[in-house]
């Protein structure tokens, strides 16, 4: 069985194994499966770190009315940490797409699920996740795109032999493009291929972001704490310092959540492989 590297702060390893990749669920059968098996992390004691504009903000990043009901205060004196302070929950935001500030017709696929699936048997979750709820066939070749997120400007030249490469590459192989999912950058660069290309052949472009930096991810939320297929309004407009938006031309997110919230958290658990097969 060949198993092909995608990248080290989001998939590590996908199953190249042809049995795997026949079959897909419905999406009532696979609700209850959601339920039961994807989770977050989220923070579960709030502890003052310092007064923000309107509220006061936890160590986790997040503001006082961005943690769950009844969550417990502790003393400013002690210690926020990680390990002790976040907790696993179900995964609260999963569906489509609709990207309000971006001309694009793609409403792509997302879920948030916990920085935590770095063994076989959790990783294992996510890909049948790809092959029976989002529908993917198995890929002929993984195409790991990593680069700065700064903004940048390539020689035009240069730009064109990028896009015809990874174009061709992605057609003649099936394969699939993996990225950070961030809207700068390289990645921005290669969204922006994918957006002006046009191919008969869909190219699955996978974006593996970090939840607590993406701006605005509470509108993807899901609603009155209820799965449905929904499709949820996104802006990508004016992200915060420390924060930046979702790039509309992926098919499908995984937002990777470690628990922190809306400031540089750091890799952390998302630098470690993770393996699929």
């Amino acid at each position: 069985m060949m198993e092909d590297k995608i990248m080290e702060n989001g998939i590590g390893f996908l199953s190249c194994d042809p049995e795997k990749w026949n079959s897909q669920l419905s999406y009532t059968a696979f609700e209850q499966w959601i339920k039961k098996e994807i989770k977050v992390r989220e923070c579960c004691v709030f502890i003052k770190m310092m007064d923000g504009e309107l509220e006061p903000i936890c160590h986790c990043g997040n503001v006082r009315s961005a943690h769950s009901e009844g969550i417990q205060i502790h003393s400013e004196s002690e210690k926020w940490d990680k390990t002790t302070h976040t907790t696993l929950t179900e995964c609260s935001a999963l569906g489509k797409i609709n990207f309000l500030d971006e001309d694009t017709t793609i409403q792509p696929e997302y879920i948030r699920v916990a920085s935590d699936y770095g063994d076989r048997k959790n990783i294992q979750r996510m890909e049948r996740l790809l092959r029976e709820f989002w529908g993917l066939k198995q890929p002929g070749l993984l195409i790991s795109v990593i680069g700065g997120n700064k903004s940048f400007h390539a020689p035009h030249d240069i730009c064109l032999h990028f896009q015809h490469g990874l174009l061709n590459a992605a057609k003649s192989t099936n394969g699939w493009i993996i990225t950070s999912g961030q809207n700068e950058g390289v990645t921005k660069l290669v969204g922006d291929i994918i957006g002006r290309s046009i191919m008969t052949t869909k190219i699955y472009t996978i974006g593996v972001a970090c939840w607590g930096k993406t701006w605005n991810n509470e509108m993807l939320l899901r609603k009155n704490n209820k799965f449905n297929e929904a499709t949820n309004d996104y802006s990508t407009s004016s992200p915060e310092h420390g924060t930046t938006s979702l790039e509309p031309n992926h098919s499908h997110f995984f937002l990777v959540d470690d628990g922190i919230g809306n400031r540089t958290s750091g890799r952390g658990p998302l630098g470690r492989p993770l393996l699929i097969g």
